[in-house]
Formats: structure tokens, sequence, C-alpha cells
């Protein structure tokens, strides 16, 4: 595949890291576009990958990657990157760790 051909289909991604993630799949400029679609509307998502990082794409139904990105429970960020979006800390999740009282 030259770096300029265009492609849009629906796909498996595996990505460097073993990560995997599904949906419909073009090229934007430089980088490879996985729009990530669930039955519910709300929680779909879109990425952007270096090509670089893809080690391999396999072309799927709409059907089947939309139940693959659903199977995987893909969310467009994970919560640790995020503190905020974590739960809050308990003292017994963290046993090694002295709190303070305030």
């Amino acid at each position: 595949m030259s770096t300029n051909e265009q492609f849009d289909f629906w796909a498996i991604v595996e990505l460097m890291g073993h990560s995997v993630t599904a949906g419909f799949v073009t090229r934007d400029g430089a980088f490879i576009r996985v729009d990530v679609t669930f039955k519910n509307e709300a929680q779909n998502f879109t990425k952007f990958y270096n090509p670089a990082a893809i080690y391999g794409i396999t072309p799927t139904s709409e059907t089947a990657a939309i139940a693959a990105a659903e199977s995987m429970k893909l969310r467009p960020i994970a919560e640790w990157t995020i503190p905020a979006l974590a739960a809050p800390r308990d003292e017994d999740d963290y046993p090694g760790e002295h709190w303070e009282d305030d």
C-alpha cells in the first residue's frame, strides 16, 4: 500500500504494545484514523494512529467490528492517564502508603 493510497473499511487493528482496536479505518493525512463505533452511539469515539504503530489490519464486516469494540470494552482514554477520572483514592487501596488524618 503506498503512503498516498486512500482506503476506508471496517477492521480489527492490531497495535504495538499488544493493543487492539476495532472500527471504521481511513487514512487521514499521515495518520490512520479509526472511528470506534458502538450500538450505543453516545460511546463512539475516534483515535488517530501513526502507521508505524500498526502491525496488523484485518478487514472485517461492520457487525464484527462493532461486536469486537464492545467485547474489548474500548474507551477513548484510559482512566489512569487522567487522575481526575480515576475512582477516588481510599486508604485501603494503597496499604504501603502512610495517610495522615486532616
